[in-house]
């Protein structure tokens, strides 16, 4: 009887193993998605749209991956002495270029200690004759000098920042520019990037409400 016992406790284990493998391998192979390639054999157009918001900085490698079942593009470039991460897809339409803000996130937890201490984020809508000249040259430089309508300023750990939405090329994009005119983030909104996927979220819903309904 014992040692029925233990052979099925054995037996037990291996399938359990054996599941946490097949786990890890498709994990694996969800992550393995990503593969560096050299610049030059990305598309010309998501070639072009890098060395634009590069600035011109030397990019050799990206990394080629899928997003939203959509081919995109990433790479860092030292722009103004700070590193910054660009993605665009394969026609050359920007995703988002944003400063890599992991050092100073790492430097203000050390300050911190212990504490974890949340500090509030305060925004406010402010005049365009209030915005700094550098972050004005910053907001044209990145638009494609589109038209600013409007602007909130947002104040976090002493630092201001400022944001806007803007039209560029018939895309929505938020662009937000640190006080002293550094681009810290520009992102195509999410309405333009992910249309399907909200299309196939709302799908989704109004078939879990029909379902409701039939119950």
């Amino acid at each position: 009887m014992k040692n029925r016992h233990w052979i099925l406790a054995a037996a037990l284990s291996v399938s359990l193993a054996s599941g946490f493998v097949v786990k890890a391998r498709a994990e694996e192979k969800d992550e393995g998605d990503e593969q560096k390639i050299k610049l030059t054999d990305a598309p010309q157009a998501a070639q072009d749209a890098i060395a634009k918001e590069s600035k011109g900085a030397k990019v050799e490698t990206v990394d080629k991956e899928t997003r939203d079942g959509k081919t995109v593009y990433e790479a860092d470039a030292i722009v103004d002495g700070k590193n910054h991460e660009i993605v665009v897809d394969g026609d050359g339409k920007v995703i988002s270029n944003k400063l890599d803000m992991e050092e100073d996130e790492k430097g203000e937890k050390g300050e911190k200690g212990e504490k974890g201490e949340k500090e509030e984020k305060d925004e406010v809508k402010v005049p365009l004759d209030q915005v700094p000249a550098a972050v004005k040259a910053t907001f044209a430089k990145e638009s494609d000098n589109a038209e600013v309508k409007e602007v909130e300023k947002e104040s976090e750990k002493g630092k201001n920042a400022y944001e806007t939405k803007v039209d560029i090329n018939g895309k929505k994009y938020e662009i937000k520019v640190a006080e002293d005119g550094t681009l810290l983030k520009k992102q195509l909104k999410m309405g333009e990037k992910d249309e399907h996927k909200g299309k196939k979220e709302k799908d989704e819903d109004d078939e879990k409400e029909e379902k409701g309904e039939k119950k």
